[in-house]
Parts: structure tokens; sequence; C-alpha cells
């Protein structure tokens, strides 16, 4: 469903605690969310939406499997979503691409190219249409994810982040200049500069193949910390 502006789910829901029966019982996938510092554990046709919550920049916060508080062992959406301002318990559908998918003119957009507002009866809706048409970016997220995730286990590589920001001017530079540059290792600048995308400092063009070409601009009301 879908929250009304102005109503809040505070305080926010707590992921449902699976069962070892319930985790044999559901295909379920894992990984490793940067922004919650946690493992994240939810049914495996949700894995690319719980990979573009972790990234987007409009996502304020997301809980996977938000628990009923009236039956804690159950759950009430695959997602609580908070994006805009507005609060959203979302489920998600996958299934084979249809030929006529375009992709998406904006895909950190949340609210179109195939999202179903809730009902009376039903919650908000990714469809199999709305991942199809960010098939592009999401195969990036997924290859960018490991970087980060390796940044963040590494305590938020502080020094190497602040030596990437210093080093790139307000034309950008690309990832093979950054690595030119560090007297870090070429892996360990790439996890900082990924880093520092995924907590909104740096920025990419997502359309384009991610390589040593990838280039990096500053964020100019990027958050501070």
């Amino acid at each position: 469903m879908e929250i009304p502006r102005g109503v809040t789910a505070r305080p926010r829901p707590s992921p449902v605690k699976l069962t070892l029966d319930q985790r044999r019982a559901l295909p379920i996938c894992e990984f490793y969310s940067a922004r919650m510092g946690r493992a994240v554990m939810i049914p495996s046709a949700a894995y690319w939406f719980g990979l573009w919550l972790e990234w987007s920049p409009r996502v304020s916060n997301y809980v996977e499997l938000p628990a009923n508080p009236g039956t804690p062992d159950s759950w009430l959406a695959n997602f609580w979503v908070e994006c805009g301002g507005d609060e959203f318990l979302i489920d998600v559908e996958f299934g084979e691409q249809l030929p006529s998918t375009k992709l998406a003119v904006d895909p950190w957009t949340l609210q179109s190219d195939g999202f179903e507002s809730a009902t009376s009866d039903t919650n908000a809706k990714i469809t199999a249409r709305w991942l199809w048409a960010r098939r592009t970016i999401l195969l990036h997220l997924e290859q960018a994810h490991p970087f980060a995730v390796a940044a963040q286990l590494q305590g938020g590589l502080k020094a190497q982040c602040n030596r990437v920001l210093s080093d790139i001017s307000e034309l950008g530079e690309n990832l093979i200049g950054l690595c030119g540059r560090s007297d870090a290792s070429a892996y360990t600048t790439q996890c900082a500069a990924f880093h520092l995308v995924r907590t909104g400092k740096l920025a990419i063009d997502w359309r384009s193949e991610l390589s040593s070409n990838t280039r990096f601009q500053k964020v100019g009301d990027a958050p501070q910390g």
C-alpha cells in the first residue's frame, strides 16, 4: 500500500526475523547493505529492486520484509520504502522481458515505467516492466556494489576518499586518471570512488558501461560526513 502523505509509519518498521523453516521454504537471496551496515535477506525475485533501493539517491530509507506488528513472524510487504517524502509498502514481481520494454528516461524515478499504485486490498507493486526498463542501470549497480561494500567494511576508507575528492577537478576525472595519481592500489581507489558515488558525493553516468574511462564528477550539494 501507499501510506498517505503526512501519515508516517514511525517508528520505522523492523525487518522480520525469519525462522529456519521460513528460510528453507522461501527462495531467499542475501546481499550486504553498505547503507545499513548489515546483510539484507529478501525473496530472490526482489533482489534487483533491493539493489536499486540501496543505491538510489532519492530513497531516504528502506526496510526489507517489514514485520507485521500484530504477527511479528510475518511481513507486511517485500519492502517498506521512504522516498520523496512519501512512504510505501511495496511488493515485487519478476518476469520475462517484454519485447516492447523501453529503457526508463529517468531510472531513479520510483513511480513510473511499471510502478503500480496501491489499492485498498494490495500493496504498491514493482512489476517486471519496471525492472526491465531499468536493466542497464541495474547491471551496472551490480558491478559497482562490491567495491562500495569493500570500502564500507574497511571503515569507509576515509583517508583514501578524501584523497579522491581532492584529486578531482570541477571538470571531473576518469577512473584510470584517479588510479594513476593515487599512492594507493587501483583496487582501493576504485572502492573509495564507488563508495563516494553510493554516498552521494560523486556522480557518474550510469547509462555508459563501467570501465577505466568512467568519469566521476563532484556533486555540488553533496551530503557532509
